[in-house]
């Protein structure tokens, strides 16, 4: 138990020493990296790499440096989805048709992909990012599905306004 104590507040203070590689931008105004860089940050390919160098301070330095991009990849992923989710709030206020089954499913459906990154974040801290390629990778495929399903939500929930109109 302390330890998983201790890695969660390695986890919160690591992450609150990068969020200066944001500078003052919010993270919610902040652009999700593209989908390809899942792959690109969680792949063990660079570490066999690195690991062939046989230098334990480079291999010190990738551990470190990708690590932190792995956890801008995760507070960017949660950020979108926090977002999606405040776009669908917005629009399911303006409907005049909800159908509170839908609603709970995705509701736990945001819940579930939240909790997906909370994982990918322990697993970062845990294993190292090299490891957690499928996590992420999965998580990175749900959270595009459920952008562009909120997407076409918003556009019907907006025709049927005006319809109303």
């Amino acid at each position: 138990m302390l330890l998983l104590l201790a890695v969660a507040v390695r986890g919160w203070l690591v992450s609150r020493e990068t969020t200066g590689l944001r500078g003052s931008e919010d993270a919610s105004g902040q652009e999700a990296c593209p989908a390809e860089f899942a792959s690109y940050i969680f792949s063990p390919a660079d570490w066999r790499y690195v690991r062939a160098m046989k230098s334990p301070d480079i291999e010190r330095l990738f551990r470190k440096e990708r690590r932190t991009v792995a956890l801008v990849w995760v507070r960017q992923t949660s950020s979108a989805i926090r977002q999606i989710m405040r776009e669908h709030a917005a629009a399911a206020r303006r409907s005049s048709n909800l159908n509170a089954v839908t609603e709970l499913k995705i509701f736990v459906q945001f819940a579930a992909l939240l909790a997906i990154c909370g994982a990918i974040r322990v697993g970062i801290d845990l294993a190292g990012p090299m490891r957690l390629g499928g996590l992420a990778g999965y998580a990175q495929k749900l959270v595009q599905r459920i952008a562009k399903a909120e997407h076409a939500f918003v556009l019907a929930t907006q025709e049927r306004a005006r319809a109303v109109e």
